[in-house]
């Protein structure tokens, strides 16, 4: 299969069963050798900031002068965004070879376990990174979950040294559960025996962590001071926390505190002892160098339409508490009056997110989205809107929404494009972006 073909098979296989389980992936990476247990990995999984975190964690663990592989999701443009080794996307040709290859072992896997059968299109793309990142000759592995934890196709990964959960909030609720004790309950599912677990949870989701972390025997952190640890990465982190937190490129409050999880939980690995001694002085200076290089795609990120006038402020936001939290971004930077380009899909809880986030000097313009997933419509939107006695108009496409918003620009008001990451697809693409490059910015900041 060529590139476009490889998509088109990806794009036709179910996103997951019905019967969530790890039966399957666990068997077939079993069968093919346990390719997923060969690299260190580092875990990450949460509501909200998990591709923030696992980003950081990647660079720093790059400015420590070691190779990363990277598997995050979902994507803005392409599927290749998925697959990174030191913040370059796979390319399309090995994209292609892989999915084709994978393709071929489930076939072959399915017909010797009939009662498991083929995989899911997930579970091909984690197959296909733990394969990629192998054969690449990665020294880490930084693993994003897909949803909820226990179940999740990355948690078939045992070689884990470290665990990240966020932060735990009521998000596919459908799926997880619909209280945040059960949401919690899913996501404390990546926990391994004896590994060290950091997170950034509170009440009840961290009551729940600490009794899933019990059973498992492993200690959790959950302050803002750095662990007690005798790694030479630990002393480092102790001396000089704030100036690496500062150093962060990533926009928003919000990130110091996927900062300090990113940092902690590097901090007890005593195999980073040796690159860390290898730097020596100039240590620190590296690990600022990493954080400030930092390019983590459409979160609060600026999209260059036509110099400064006619800027974009590009979000993944899309459940109520990203909401708040991109309010409170939004607050900081002093965007007090802003025009919400949105749209949702129906799994969201849009009623929620709008809530959250618009102020009594905002508008919103609902869009309908162009995907094969069900969303709201405009006028669902509107409803909600006008409900809540926010000023909204309606329009067919997230195209149209972006040009309106620019015609009737107010003064001192701000274009923000938030509520899916179909929402961002379709910006970029407005304006010509055809993929995004995962280590050096192509006209974002």
């Amino acid at each position: 299969m060529n590139y476009q073909e490889s998509v088109a098979f990806i794009e036709s296989l179910a996103p997951m069963v019905e019967s969530p389980s790890l039966a399957r992936i666990k068997a077939f990476l079993s069968w093919h050798g346990s390719i997923q247990n060969e690299i260190p990995t580092i875990h990450v999984g949460g509501t909200n900031g998990k591709g923030s975190t696992a980003t950081i964690v990647d660079s720093l663990l790059q400015a420590l002068g070691l190779k990363v592989g990277r598997f995050i999701g979902p994507h803005l443009l392409r599927w290749n965004e998925r697959l990174n080794i030191n913040a370059r996307a796979i390319d399309d040709e090995r994209f292609a070879e892989l999915v084709t290859r994978v393709k071929g072992l489930s076939e072959k896997f399915a017909g010797e376990y009939p009662d498991l059968g083929p995989l899911s299109w997930f579970e091909i793309l984690t197959a296909m990174a733990f394969i990629y990142f192998k054969e690449e000759g990665c020294d880490y592995q930084v693993l994003e979950v897909g949803l909820g934890g226990n179940f999740d196709a990355t948690n078939a990964a045992d070689n884990v040294c470290g665990t990240i959960i966020t932060n735990v909030d009521l998000d596919h609720t459908q799926i997880l559960g619909d209280t945040v004790e059960k949401i919690a309950s899913e996501k404390a599912g990546i926990i391994k025996p004896g590994i060290p677990v950091f997170t950034q949870a509170r009440g009840a989701a961290l009551d729940e962590i600490l009794r899933q972390a019990a059973q498992m025997e492993s200690r959790v952190y959950s302050g803002d001071a750095p662990p007690a640890s005798g790694t030479l990465l630990a002393g480092v982190i102790r001396e000089h926390l704030d100036e690496l937190l500062d150093s962060i490129s990533l926009r928003g409050p919000h990130q110091r505190n996927n900062g300090r999880l990113a940092l902690f939980s590097l901090s007890l690995i005593e195999d980073l002892d040796r690159p860390v001694a290898a730097l020596g002085e100039q240590v620190v200076s590296r690990l600022k160098d990493g954080l400030s290089r930092i390019y983590w795609p459409g979160r609060l990120q600026t999209l260059h339409t036509n110099g400064n006038e006619n800027d974009i402020i590009l979000d993944g936001a899309h459940n109520p508490a990203s909401a708040r939290v991109l309010r409170v971004a939004l607050d900081q930077l002093g965007l007090k009056r802003c025009c919400f380009v949105l749209g949702f899909y129906r799994s969201k809880d849009a009623e929620g997110f709008l809530k959250s986030l618009p102020g009594k000097d905002d508008r919103v313009i609902a869009c309908r989205l162009h995907s094969r997933r069900s969303a709201y419509s405009p006028e669902a939107i509107m409803k909600m809107c006008k409900d809540l006695g926010v000023s909204v108009k309606t329009v067919e496409s997230v195209a149209e929404g972006i040009e309106e918003a620019l015609a009737s620009r107010l003064p001192g008001e701000t274009i923000v494009a938030t509520g899916s990451f179909a929402v961002l697809k379709e910006t970029m693409e407005l304006f010509g972006w055809q993929s995004v490059d995962m280590g050096t910015p192509l006209g974002l900041t």
